[in-house]
């Protein structure tokens, strides 16, 4: 009797507890998401792979700017993403949303007076309809330079960059091309040369901007760091490669340096190799290394020679999995502002891809 008795107690507490979860199902049919309180739970980025890394020696990616393009339509944007997928780039990293008083998206902020409202939407859009991966850079102001270890102007910086993503956020969260964000802050080892500078980066800058960017979308987030070997020996390096391992970030790519004079074929090898020390075997970094290759040379920015490009793939993909360029636009599309020279490079690069 007892077990016929605590049979149909279990089943009615079965019952029950059916009926709540399918009540529940019906209320929140036509519940509309919140993204800042409720954010959708996406997929896993398949582009994100953590760990040290090896990758063939070809660019995956490369940097891009709204620089000449603000007004751009379908059509230019449909036209240099095709461009680009012809030599294998599949992901674009747009080195800022906002820069100074411009922005590249419709914004109600107080700090932008110069607003082209849908250079940003164009840009996703084409990428979605040619299916290149974009990572959304946010916020930058060249005061960052003279004040990367202030506090105070730190956290304006991550203040505003969590407003260009909350903006971008609700405008584009549903555009298949949105990968990830990207911090548009540059670090440097020399600004962050003691654990105090650091944490002001790391606590006021980094983190906040990757906590509240997951928050809202469960997206990762990558910026960008760079080193110069005649300030940064490679110990120190390693050192602060160690450190930003400890910030809350899912890529980080390494610039090479070669373009504005901070390093040389001869010592990249040792750089990357001392990056991946610091991040992995020091630092226990979950996430992944990846490098941005500069395409152009010193001093007046003209694309560099293939058989330099060439030689940095040799060197560098060792040490990393994925390789970017800063930048296609400027140094390898013949439509760009180098012309000729650009379509150069582009060709010879072509020629050895295929």
């Amino acid at each position: 009797m007892k077990h016929i008795k605590n049979t149909l107690f279990s089943n009615k507490v079965l019952f029950m507890a059916l009926s709540l979860f399918l009540a529940t199902i019906i209320s929140c049919k036509d519940k509309v998401v919140d993204p800042i309180i409720e954010p959708p739970i996406e997929e896993e980025d398949t582009i994100i792979i953590g760990g040290i890394g090896s990758t063939t020696p070809f660019i995956n990616g490369t940097f891009i700017d709204f620089w000449g393009k603000s007004a751009w339509g379908a059509t230019q944007w449909d036209a240099h993403m095709v461009e680009m997928k012809e030599i294998g780039i599949q992901l674009l990293f747009v080195q800022f949303s906002a820069y100074n008083e411009i922005i590249w998206i419709d914004s109600p902020n107080d700090y932008s007076t110069l607003i082209y409202e849908d250079a940003l939407s164009n840009l996703l859009n084409a990428a979605e309809r040619n299916d290149i991966k974009v990572y959304v850079g946010l916020y930058f102001n060249e005061n960052y330079w003279q004040n990367a270890s202030n506090s105070a102007e730190m956290n304006l910086h991550a203040q505003r960059s969590k407003d260009v993503a909350n903006t971008i956020w609700k405008r584009s969260k549903n555009n298949k091309a949105f990968a990830g964000w990207y911090i548009s802050h540059e670090g440097a080892p020399y600004y962050y040369d003691t654990e105090a500078k650091f944490n002001v980066l790391k606590n006021n800058l980094i983190n906040p901007i990757a906590n509240y960017c997951k928050s809202i979308s469960n997206k990762p987030v990558l910026t960008t760091v760079f080193f110069n070997y005649n300030i940064t020996t490679i110990e120190k390096f390693r050192l602060f490669m160690k450190r930003m391992a400890k910030c809350n970030l899912d890529a980080i790519l390494l610039q090479d340096g070669i373009g504005v004079d901070h390093a040389s074929l001869l010592t990249i090898g040792s750089y990357y190799q001392a990056a991946n020390d610091g991040l992995f075997t020091d630092g226990g970094f979950k996430g992944a290394f990846w490098a941005d290759i500069e395409t152009f040379t010193p001093p007046n920015g003209d694309p560099e020679s293939f058989a330099v490009v060439k030689e940095k793939l040799i060197i560098i993909a060792p040490h990393v999995s994925k390789i970017a360029t800063f930048q296609y636009y400027k140094d390898m599309s013949p439509s760009g502002p180098n012309g000729a020279l650009a379509n150069v490079l582009r060709q010879d690069y072509y020629n050895y891809y295929k």
